[in-house]
C-alpha cells in the first residue's frame, strides 16, 4: 500500500515574507541584549524608557535605514500580490465541456467510481489529507498523509478528471485525537500512537460542492497507468477495511458506488497543478482575491514612500 505525502494547505511564504520575519526575528533577538538600565539610577525602578531600545526607535536613522531594506520588499510583495489577482481574474469561468487547455476555473459536484474512509471522521470519500503534530524528544514534529480515489467533478455537462496533489484547499478541517485508524497512519511514518499533539484532517465527500482552480493538462497516463497515483479499488476497500475493523469480511466493504463503471479514468485530459495556483474549494477563488486589490495597492504604497523617505533621509544626512 502506498502513501503519498504533499504540502500542508496553507498561504506559501513568499521571498519578501521570508526576509521581514528574519529582521524581525533579529530585532527581538537583540531587544534582550539593548533592555538594561543606562547609567546609575535612584530608586527600585528604574525608567523603563532610558535604554538604548527604546533610543534607537526614536532615533529617525533607524526608521530611515528600514525603510531602504524593507520598502522594496513590500514593493515586490504588493506586485505579487496584484500579479495573482490580475491573473485569477483573467482566468475563464468554464464547463467541462467547453474547457481549453491552460488555466480555467470549474463549478460542479465531486464523484468518482469508488471511495475510501478519511480516517479521523470516519466519512467517506474520494481524497483525505491528514495532518499530524507530534512529540518527539522534546521537539514538536509534522507529518501528512494524502490518500485519495480517482476524483471527478461534474457540472452537468461532463465529467473532469482532477489530480489533486499539491493543491490548496480552501475548505473546513476537522480536527480530533488519535484512533486506530489514526494509529495505523502514525505507524507508516514511525511514530507511537501516544506521541501526536494535534491533528487535522481536510476530505472532499461524494456529492460535495467543489470549485477547481488550476491547469488543464493533457493527460501523461496510457491505457494502462492513467496520470495520478489513485488508489485502486481493492486498496480502498482494504483501506476501508483499516479505518472501519467492524466490517463483516465476507462482504464487500462498500467502497466501490453505484454507476462506478461509467467512470473511465484514462480521460484525454487532466486538471492538476500547474506554473500557477491550484485550488480546491467550496467557494470560488475570484472571491478569495478580489480583496488583493487594496492589499496590494497599500503594500506598494506604503513600500515606495518608505523607501523614498529613507533615501532622502540618508542622502541629507550624508550631504
Amino acid at each position: 500500500m502506498q502513501v503519498y505525502r504533499c504540502p500542508v494547505p496553507t498561504r506559501k511564504s513568499g521571498a519578501t515574507d521570508v526576509v521581514c520575519w528574519w529582521a524581525m526575528s533579529r530585532l527581538l533577538a537583540a531587544s534582550a541584549m539593548f533592555l538594561r538600565p543606562l547609567g546609575p539610577h535612584h530608586g527600585g525602578f528604574p525608567s523603563a524608557f532610558d535604554n538604548p531600545l527604546f533610543r534607537l526607535l526614536n532615533s529617525s536613522t533607524f526608521w530611515a535605514l528600514l525603510g531602504v531594506v524593507v520598502g522594496p520588499c513590500l514593493c515586490y510583495r504588493g506586485l505579487q500580490l496584484l500579479r495573482l489577482k490580475r491573473m485569477v481574474m483573467d482566468t475563464p469561468r468554464s464547463t467541462v465541456r467547453a474547457a481549453a487547455l491552460g488555466n480555467v476555473e470549474i463549478a460542479g459536484t465531486a464523484c468518482g467510481p469508488y471511495v475510501l474512509t478519511a480516517p479521523l471522521s470516519k466519512k467517506d470519500c474520494f481524497y483525505y489529507r491528514l495532518i499530524v503534530w507530534v512529540r518527539r524528544d522534546n521537539r514538536r514534529e509534522r507529518f501528512v498523509e494524502e490518500r485519495f480515489a480517482p476524483l471527478f467533478l461534474d457540472d452537468g455537462t461532463g465529467r473532469m478528471l482532477i489530480d489533486p496533489r499539491r493543491a490548496r484547499l480552501n475548505f473546513e478541517s476537522t480536527t480530533g485525537g488519535a484512533g486506530d485508524s489514526i494509529g495505523h497512519a502514525l505507524q507508516r511514518h514511525g511514530y507511537m500512537t501516544d506521541e501526536p499533539e494535534e491533528i487535522r484532517e481536510f476530505s472532499i465527500e461524494p456529492g460535495a460542492k467543489l470549485f477547481a482552480f488550476g491547469a488543464l493538462r493533457e493527460n501523461a497516463g496510457t491505457r494502462d497507468e492513467p496520470a495520478g497515483p489513485y488508489l485502486s479499488a481493492e486498496e480502498a476497500d482494504f483501506q476501508r477495511r483499516e479505518v472501519l475493523p467492524t466490517l463483516d469480511p465476507e462482504v464487500p466493504s462498500g467502497a466501490v458506488l453505484e454507476g462506478a463503471e461509467s467512470f473511465d479514468l484514462h480521460r484525454p485530459v487532466v486538471l492538476m497543478k500547474g506554473p500557477g495556483p491550484f485550488v480546491l474549494s467550496n467557494s470560488s477563488y475570484r472571491e478569495v482575491v478580489e480583496g488583493l486589490a487594496w492589499k496590494s495597492s497599500t503594500l506598494i504604497t506604503a513600500g515606495a514612500l518608505w523607501f523614498a523617505v529613507g533615501v532622502w533621509q540618508a542622502v541629507s544626512r550624508l550631504a
